[in-house]
């Protein structure tokens, strides 16, 4: 399952999402593979597996770092 969202998330460019979104003060962001370690211990849910979700859902997180 955490190669699916992997998949999805760099096609959703994780990334650029995550330096758009993240408070510009914050330095080393987190990588995908911390995303996904977050993910991990949550449990991946497969309704997060639809783009419109999982985009939004990195947003948030970019939007709540501190």
């Amino acid at each position: 399952m955490r190669n699916k969202f992997k998949k999805l998330a760099e096609q959703l460019n994780y990334q650029k999402l995550v330096d758009k979104y993240a408070d510009p003060e914050i330095e080393n962001l987190p990588d995908l593979e911390e995303y996904l370690d977050e993910w991990e211990d949550q449990g991946f849910d497969s309704e997060f597996l639809d783009e419109q979700f999982l985009k939004s859902d990195i947003i948030l997180f970019a939007k709540t770092l501190n």
